[in-house]
C-alpha cells in the first residue's frame, strides 16, 4: 500500500492566490467610486439639514439667519444676519469636497424672520468631478438637490 500525503501543492497554492488577486483587482475599483459618491450625497444631506434648520431658527426666533461658505468653500455655517451676530452651527467637509455658490455673489442664503429666502444656488463637487447641484427656491426656501452627474 503507498502512503498518500494529504495537503496541498504548490501549484493548487499559487492558482488559488492568483484567483484571489484578480478579484481584488475587479472588487477594489467599485467599491472606492462607491465611497466617494457616499461621501458627496451625505455631504448634500448635510447642507440640506443645515439650510432646514436655518430656515426653522429663522422662524422659531423671529430673526434673520444665513448659510454661508467658510474657508474658501472646505465648510459652511449657520450664523446670525447681524453684523456680530452669533455663530450657530460649522461644519467642514471632507476634503475631497468643494463648495462652489453660482448666482450669489454673497456666498450665502439668506433666511428672513418668516423663513423666506432668496433664490440661491451652489454645487458641491468631489475631486473626481462628481457634482451635485443644491437650488433654495425663492419665498419658500424649498430646497431641491439634483442627483450625481
Amino acid at each position: 500500500m503507498s502512503k498518500r500525503n494529504k495537503g496541498f501543492t504548490l501549484i493548487e497554492v499559487i492558482l488559488v492566490i492568483f484567483i484571489i488577486g484578480i478579484c481584488s483587482f475587479v472588487v477594489f475599483p467599485t467599491t472606492s467610486k462607491l465611497y466617494e459618491r457616499k461621501i458627496l450625497e451625505s455631504t448634500a444631506q448635510k447642507i440640506q439639514s443645515t439650510l432646514l434648520l436655518a430656515k426653522q431658527l429663522s422662524m422659531d426666533e423671529v430673526n434673520s439667519y444665513c448659510v454661508e461658505s467658510i474657508d474658501n468653500g472646505k465648510g459652511f455655517r449657520i450664523r446670525e444676519t447681524d453684523l456680530m451676530g452669533k455663530t450657530i452651527f460649522i461644519e467642514k467637509f471632507h476634503p475631497s469636497i468643494k463648495f462652489y455658490f453660482q448666482n450669489n455673489s454673497n456666498h450665502k442664503i439668506v433666511y428672513n424672520h418668516k423663513g423666506m429666502t432668496s433664490y440661491g444656488k451652489f454645487t458641491i463637487m468631489d475631486t473626481k468631478n462628481h457634482k451635485i447641484k443644491i437650488e433654495t427656491l425663492i419665498g419658500t426656501g424649498r430646497i431641491i438637490i439634483s442627483k450625481i452627474y
